[in-house]
């Protein structure tokens, strides 16, 4: 399944440099949203989620740091990098977007070729820590399923030596030792169904997994 291509949006109040950027992005392989200001940004930041923001400092509606604040309140665009595109911006306003949560500041007439690197870089960056992540998660995920299965199997165990004198009992007429093994074989037998319910959880967790990701290539 071939995965969709990267969405970066731009916000920039200045017509000719959102035109001007807007064909070197969409030469450099990124589906490109255009906004004129900060609000209506907003509003396409959460409809179509990109993966990148370039956003101007000064945009009217939202400036970069209070998207910034805004974006990384929010669960679904948090992830979302954010460089941040400075013209006038003092050293001061520069460390105030990056406090808020942009992922880099860079000049403004930065030269259109680097700042398509920029972008793709930021995004290699972000993928690995992505499936670093993953990973990581996938095997915390395969240790807790080999350990809850070895919770069932020493129940199990248990269970059966209960049976097997529960059979005796019954051979010998003793209803008293029946009725005690009864009793032990239903408790080991409510252990079995709390590790097989959280088995079946485990596997619900993979299956959400699974389908978001499918979700995300089709998105």
């Amino acid at each position: 399944m071939q995965s969709r291509p990267v969405r970066l949006l731009l916000v920039d109040p200045d017509r000719v440099t959102r035109e001007a950027l807007h064909e070197r992005l969409k030469e450099g392989g990124f589906e490109v949203f255009l906004a004129a200001d900060g609000v209506a940004g907003m509003e396409l930041t959460r409809e179509a989620k990109p993966d990148l923001l370039l956003w101007d400092y000064a945009a009217p509606g939202f400036d970069a740091p209070e998207l910034c604040r805004a974006i990384r309140r929010e669960q679904d665009l948090r992830g979302i990098h954010v460089i941040v595109l400075a013209e006038d911006a003092s050293y001061a306003d520069r460390i105030l977007a990056l406090d808020a949560g942009a992922d880099e500041v860079v000049a403004k007439n930065v030269e259109a070729r680097e700042l398509v690197a920029r972008a793709r870089a930021a995004l290699r960056g972000r993928r690995i820590v992505e499936e670093l992540a993953a990973e990581r998660h996938r095997a915390s995920l395969a240790a807790l399923a080999v350990a809850l299965e070895r919770e069932i199997n020493n129940p199990l165990t248990a269970m059966f030596g209960h049976i097997e004198l529960i059979l005796q009992y019954v051979e010998k007429g003793d209803p008293v030792r029946m009725r005690y093994h009864v009793r032990q074989a239903g408790e080991v037998a409510s252990r079995i169904a709390e590790v097989a319910q959280r088995l079946v959880s485990l596997h619900e967790i993979r299956t959400h997994e699974h389908q978001g990701a499918n979700d995300s290539e089709r998105g």
